[in-house]
């Protein structure tokens, strides 16, 4: 395969969102990947009922299919922030979903104080076109308000997505890779839920994907 490269696998997606059939269509709220969200504790007690609204940025937000299953899936108040380096799609999500959220076209590496400081950030297939994913990590950790989390939705680094996704600069990275990322960049694992093709005692054998909850080394966690 190709070697990684940001710029090649940012211009294949984007080059695929122009395409007339996907121009004006929003991403489904029911997609198979955001099933893996509400397998972690974090997000089931992110959309819980709470006292005050919750403020939640998305990064690479995309065509909203994330914005649509938190507003379907929340039971409080939400304050929705959706960051996309793609003008296209920001103008669709503004058209179609800016009653739910605001809506920013921006590069996720270098975010300013246009954004809200966050209960919960969700990277959600943003880290595959990063090689170096530190320096936004470390932007996160700046963004985070005290006792919030960071969420990765990942394809999993296995022989599926390199025949799915060949040649396109991805850089696929599993649980295991996460690990010395999580400890150089100030953050440490708190849950995985990985999603997969079969089950053994509630584990997938062959998994495709994973949601990794990180919070900052510094953080208490209680029970």
């Amino acid at each position: 395969g190709f070697p990684p490269s940001e710029p090649l696998a940012m211009a294949f997606f984007r080059e695929r969102s122009q395409r007339n059939r996907f121009r004006d269509f929003l991403d489904s709220s029911s997609d198979w990947y955001l099933a893996t969200l509400l397998a972690t504790t974090a997000v089931s007690q992110l959309v819980r009922l709470g006292p005050r609204p919750v403020t939640v940025l998305d990064l690479g937000c995309g065509r909203g299919g994330f914005c649509r299953w938190l507003c379907d899936h929340s039971k409080s108040p939400v304050r929705y922030f959706g960051v996309d380096q793609d003008p296209g799609v920001i103008a669709l999500c503004e058209s179609k979903l800016g009653g739910r959220g605001t809506f920013l076209c921006a590069d996720a590496r270098r975010l300013d104080t246009h954004v809200a400081d966050a209960d919960a950030i969700f990277a959600i297939n943003l880290f595959p076109y990063l090689i170096n994913p530190l320096p936004i990590l470390a932007s996160c950790r700046d963004l985070l308000r005290p006792g919030g989390f960071l969420l990765s939705r990942d394809p999993e680094d296995s022989l599926f997505w390199k025949h799915e996704l060949p040649g396109f600069g991805l850089t696929l990275r599993g649980v295991r890779d996460w690990m010395p990322i999580a400890s150089e960049s100030g953050w440490r694992i708190l849950e995985i839920a990985s999603l997969g093709f079969f089950s053994l005692l509630g584990r997938p054998v062959v998994p495709i994907a994973n949601a990794i909850v990180l919070v900052p080394q510094d953080t208490t966690v209680h029970s």
